[in-house]
């Protein structure tokens, strides 16, 4: 079946009422619709007696030479069909008004919802003339060949449209378009795969960075440290605890490893010192104070620098023994009797030495000077 219009075509019938028009002949110098349409070819179609009208879309059928009204397009009865009455009356094609395409006063044309038909062989297309060198060169714009209906909907913006051969080839490269692996969903993380982008889950990207879903916190292997403390201030030291790190001010650390400041009049108890130097005052010399290790430490011997105006080194002896004082019981006293002594201690050019009661009477004077103390 197809629509076919043609020129010169024009018969006569009688038919009364609203049903299919049967067609009696050709008027003179027309043509029969037998002689130009097919068995259920459709064609534009009027009606008239010389009074009334109707316009529409007609169904012939070659059998019995009729023409149904398929459907009513403009009449004198309101748009609908006429209820002819008895009479004769012409049918012939026509284009009607509302079918036809015609030009403007400017020379254009506009089609509401046009629809290009294509044949068995070829798709419908639109011809596209250039408006130079007198349009002998074109754009066609060809329907697909495809099995289903297809609907491209152009961009609401100017531009021009792509061809495929102006797509950028796939991959993760400058220029490149990013191609889509399967199985990406809503919320996946993206992970570049060699020339693709695949969708990752959550759990799927933890896994990637070797991270964890939940921290742990705790002093333990792969745990997470946190801060124990909300008493946190600027230069303050970090100390762990069971479950993170705490603040400690320099005070608490000293406190905490058991150690004082230079400054600190604090008492060390079993502390080594390299080379110390204890510096005195104007009105007061460097000391060290020994205390002692009964009477709860009551009692203590302080070492005192001497008043001198240069320095001056105390070599200690290298045995073992009890220093000698001015005022303990081992300090020396004087005798007459030469029976009292074992040796006398004498100065020899400042090297102390001691020599026996017999022997002393045989050094002179120029070898030493004796001292007034008397060696048990």
């Amino acid at each position: 079946m197809a629509l076919v219009v043609s020129d010169r075509i024009k018969e006569t019938s009688t038919t009364t009422g609203t049903g299919t028009y049967t067609l009696a002949g050709a008027v003179g110098g027309f043509e029969t619709f037998t002689a130009n349409l097919s068995n259920s070819d459709t064609t534009y179609y009027c009606c008239t007696d010389g009074t009334n009208f109707e316009v529409g879309l007609g169904t012939f059928t070659s059998s019995g030479t009729t023409l149904a009204r398929t459907s009513v397009l403009s009449s004198s009865n309101s748009n609908n069909a006429v209820n002819w009455t008895s009479g004769t009356r012409t049918v012939f094609c026509t284009l009607p008004a509302a079918k036809s395409v015609y030009l403007d006063a400017n020379g254009n044309t506009t089609l509401t919802a046009p629809v290009l038909a294509g044949s068995a062989s070829s798709a419908g297309s639109i011809l596209f003339k250039e408006d130079t060198d007198n349009g002998t060169n074109s754009v066609t714009l060809i329907g697909p060949a495809s099995t289903g209906d297809v609907t491209v909907t152009l961009p609401s913006s100017a531009g021009t449209v792509a061809l495929t051969s102006d797509v950028p080839s796939a991959g993760i490269s400058s220029g490149n378009v990013a191609t889509f692996t399967s199985g990406v969903v809503d919320n996946d993380f993206l992970r570049v795969d060699g020339t693709a982008i695949e969708g990752r889950s959550a759990s799927e990207v933890l896994g990637d960075i070797g991270g964890q879903a939940s921290l742990t916190f705790g002093i333990a292997d792969t745990n997470a440290v946190k801060i124990d403390g909300g008493s946190v201030a600027d230069d303050e030291y970090a100390r762990f605890t069971s479950n993170g790190l705490e603040s400690r001010s320099t005070s608490e650390v000293l406190s905490d490893i058991g150690a004082i400041t230079a400054s600190s009049t604090d008492t060390l108890t079993n502390k080594s010192l390299t080379a110390p130097i204890l510096t005195g005052s104007a009105s007061a010399a460097g000391s060290i104070l020994f205390k002692e290790d009964t009477d709860n430490g009551t009692n203590s011997v302080t070492l005192i620098g001497a008043a001198y105006t240069a320095d001056v080194t105390v070599t200690l002896p290298a045995v073992t023994g009890t220093l000698i004082t001015t005022a303990n019981s081992d300090a020396a006293t004087t005798t007459t009797s030469s029976g009292d002594v074992d040796h006398v201690l004498i100065n020899d050019n400042g090297v102390m030495k001691k020599i026996t009661v017999a022997n002393l009477g045989t050094a002179t004077t120029d070898d030493a000077t004796a001292l007034a103390i008397a060696l048990g």
